[in-house]
């Protein structure tokens, strides 16, 4: 095994697993929120926060992938890269910021209750902007774990305090102004490590550069910024043409797959520097790299696909309570987007460190495209289970455009084996989905821990009977043990 994958591991480990951390936090804040707020407040709040996760996007303008890929192949680079685009970061920000909150407060979005959490939440925009391009930094030095755990104890203070802040009897005001007092400590944070590690950071301003840098990012940005949009667009028009409540509803099921989106994400990130020098030594072995990254993330999307949709009735009501009962047949919808994001985040990858990231630009706009009319047809009619249902057929649809493309561009990545390893793994997650299915419809009354443990023994069997796993995948296993068993060492002591 080499290096190159150890070290993958390794990242891949501490990053997902901070981020995890991360999100179960976030996701008990949320709890508490949902449960001390009126429904209309909290779709209120789930509308500033999709905004601020577009303007995340505006603000980077694809820069933050240009470092990652520079600096993993010729990391000496980013010491003269990095203070324009530090500067241009908090330029543009300040334009963004500024115009949004002119936009929403002169069309009347903003509830006057409320106003000192919009204004927080946009304001983060910024900060938010500047802890994203020092990620870049360590990301392509391949060092993501320390940003990753900093990100961690920053964000486990940020759910705390809105937790103590609810039962204080704070509101959503109060909660957005310490998130973002925290934000500004993990910038200052993040500049001290990245000084002592790497180079000091100068405010330098380079005309030329920056116009280079906006050049080389703008297709990065292009497409993540059409991507997020049509995942977020439904937010959007469902709270024009059906208001806050089918936000809320909406969002509360969205909580779920919006947490695990986070892992393909991670690994696209993970692995990009990887997957850059690949490209440039042994195109082969890129492929090869990539096809065991989309077979792996497939595995893992149907998963959790299974959980979310046999156990979408006790996730939404024990958590959130009853008030938010019309979530359960949102999430049962948008449970199967994560079949599609899982592949379709990895089949990006080759595009990127082929160089051919132009190919991208026109899926998400063609998609966005779809996502409108499907929410204009299924809203008014179905309000939030319509959004759902256009966000499944959306992502289908990607996951059709894209694989054409890599089939147009006569790419050497074998298609076949792509499509061998997809129709085992959907199998295996048929097969036991009816068999869980079939234990509860004939009445047999099973604890949710033995359905739960009975659901994935099926799936894990199948698995191994359809030959989905070769020496190499059992090699990685082993590895990935040998290195983190103590983390479960405790397992026997607790049962």
């Amino acid at each position: 095994m080499s290096t190159t994958a150890v070290r993958t591991i390794n990242n891949t480990a501490i990053t997902v697993g901070s981020n995890v951390a991360i999100k179960v936090f976030s996701f008990f804040s949320t709890i508490v929120i949902a449960r001390h707020v009126e429904i209309s407040e909290f779709g209120s709040f789930a509308f500033v926060v999709t905004v601020m996760t577009l303007l995340n996007l505006l603000i980077d303008l694809g820069i933050s992938t240009v470092i990652v890929k520079e600096g993993s192949q010729d990391f000496a680079k980013l010491k003269h890269l990095f203070p324009t685009a530090l500067m241009l970061r908090l330029i543009w920000g300040g334009i963004l910021v500024l115009s949004t909150i002119l936009l929403l407060a002169f069309s009347s979005q903003i509830p006057q209750k409320l106003t000192l959490m919009y204004l927080f939440y946009l304001l983060s925009v910024i900060p938010n902007g500047v802890i994203s391009l020092i990620g870049a930094v360590f990301t392509a030095k391949e060092k993501i774990y320390l940003v990753s755990i900093i990100n961690f104890i920053v964000s486990v203070l940020i759910s705390l305090s809105s937790i103590v802040i609810v039962f204080l009897g704070g509101d959503l005001n109060a909660i957005a102004v310490s998130a973002y007092i925290f934000l500004i400590i993990q910038i200052i944070l993040l500049f001290e490590f990245q000084r002592r590690i790497f180079f000091d950071i100068s405010y330098k301003f380079d005309y030329q550069l920056a116009k280079s840098l906006i050049l080389r990012g703008i297709p990065f940005m292009v497409i993540a910024l059409q991507t997020v949009l049509y995942y977020r667009i439904d937010v959007v028009m469902l709270k024009w043409l059906k208001g806050d409540e089918s936000v809320a509803f909406y969002n509360i099921a969205n909580r779920y797959t919006d947490f695990f989106i986070l892992l393909p994400g991670i690994i696209v990130s993970v692995t990009f520097p990887v997957l850059s020098k690949f490209a440039q030594e042994s195109p082969a072995k890129m492929f090869e790299a990539v096809q065991r990254i989309i077979k792996y993330s497939f595995l893992i999307s149907g998963a959790l696909t299974l959980f979310l949709i046999i156990f979408a009735p006790q996730l939404i009501v024990l958590p959130f309570g009853l008030k938010f009962a019309p979530s359960i047949k949102v999430l049962m919808i948008l449970a199967l987007t994560l079949l599609f994001v899982f592949i379709n985040s990895p089949l990006t990858l080759i595009f990127y460190v082929s160089g051919l990231t132009k190919q991208l630009i026109i899926v998400p706009a063609l998609l966005i495209g779809v996502n409108i009319i499907l929410n204009i047809y299924f809203i008014p009619q179905m309000a939030e289970v319509g959004a759902s249902i256009s966000t499944v057929l959306t992502e289908l649809a990607g996951f059709i455009i894209i694989t054409w493309l890599v089939q147009k561009n006569g790419l050497n990545f074998n298609l076949s084996l792509f499509f061998q390893n997809l129709g085992k793994i959907l199998l295996a997650g048929l097969t036991s989905f009816f068999g869980a299915f079939s234990f509860v419809h004939q009445g047999i009354k099973l604890e949710t821990i033995l359905l739960f443990l009975g659901t994935y023994a099926l799936y894990f069997l199948c698995l191994v009977l359809f030959r989905t796993f070769d020496k190499y995948d059992f090699d990685l296993l082993h590895i990935f043990w040998q290195r983190y068993k103590r983390l479960f060492s405790f397992l026997p002591k607790f049962w």
